[in-house]
């Protein structure tokens, strides 16, 4: 062999070698993309967690399962996904389900849940090793217990509060317990409307319409029994008021009465006082008597004279006397 091959035999080994060495150096970082984390394999074990950024692994020895991280919407509607608006992530049927009363109805539903990222080796090795098995299985949970948590209440209470904030809560907590097992967190579950069957629908609003009679049926009797007694207050009120009158009129007679009595009393007591007064003037001394009568005849304006003498002057208020 001339040198001159043997220079190219050694030319083309160590172009070889070089360009194994620069494969070897880009196969030895491996990059993890934002929203991802993965776990890093060898011989089909995980062996550690590579999370966003360029991370060094032993090439073609070691690999990579990487898990999406981003917040995921799943729903289930009442529409088919091709007819939904929806910006959810995934989209599905709403579960067929039942009352605790055995009413049969579809539930729709909206869940969001993420990756927790500490759990991903937790996921690889006990879970599945594929970020699109894992959205399946999560998936199937949530559509196996949101529906059999639902069958612990009464149709009548799903029909009336099955969108409530309360119920949807209630739900959650089994919910959140079930995809923790899975390592994946809930970040949000909220129940829509059911979809009744035509005749349960039918027979709650001819129940609500009934209600809404008798509340109107009882409001109008409150409203009678009401105005009924306000009249009898207003003729009680009357009533009493002449009563109250009555017997007002009745004391004010009666104190006149009494009044009128008092005085016509001490009128007699103060006469008869004077009397005896007078009397007894008379008696201590009787030159009295005179003087009592002579006052008396002229408060009178009478004049005693004998009978027969004539008046020389006639008395005022009296025609003169002729002989």
């Amino acid at each position: 062999m001339s040198r001159e091959t043997k220079s190219v035999g050694t030319l083309a080994v160590l172009v070889l070698v070089g360009l194994f060495l620069i494969v070897t150096g880009f196969k030895s970082f491996t990059k993890v993309a934002a929203g991802q984390v993965c776990v890093q394999t060898r011989g089909g074990a995980g062996v550690g967690q590579l999370d966003p950024g360029y991370n060094f692994q032993v090439p073609w020895i070691e690999g990579k399962s990487c898990y999406n991280t981003y917040v995921i919407t799943y729903e289930a509607s009442l529409v088919s996904p091709e007819e939904s608006q929806s910006e959810a992530d995934y989209i599905d049927y709403a579960v067929d389900t039942k009352s605790a009363d055995g009413v049969g109805f579809k539930l729709p539903f909206v869940v969001n849940y993420q990756i927790d990222p500490s759990q991903v080796q937790y996921i690889f090795s006990s879970v599945t090793r594929s970020d699109g098995a894992l959205k399946e299985k999560v998936k199937d949970r949530i559509r196996a217990v949101v529906p059999a948590e639902v069958t612990k209440y009464m149709a009548a209470d799903l029909y009336a509060n099955g969108t409530s904030v309360e119920m949807s809560n209630a739900v959650a907590v089994t919910l959140k317990a079930e995809l923790a097992k899975l390592g994946v967190n809930l970040v949000y579950f909220q129940l829509k409307k059911g979809d009744f069957d035509q005749y349960y629908d039918d027979a709650i609003q001819a129940k609500a319409v009934k209600v809404e009679q008798e509340k109107q049926k009882i409001l109008e009797q409150n409203i009678a029994k009401a105005e009924a007694t306000r009249v009898a207050i207003e003729a009680d009120g009357a009533a009493n008021a002449q009563i109250i009158k009555a017997n007002a009129d009745a004391e004010v007679i009666s104190v006149r009465a009494n009044a009128e009595a008092t005085a016509v009393v001490v009128a007699a007591n103060a006469e008869k006082e004077a009397l005896d007064l007078r009397a007894s003037a008379i008696n201590e001394n009787p030159a009295l008597l005179q003087w009592y009568q002579i006052e008396t005849i002229l408060s009178a304006n009478i004049v005693y004279l004998p009978s027969d003498v004539l008046p020389i002057m006639p008395i005022p208020g009296q025609p003169a006397l002729t002989p």
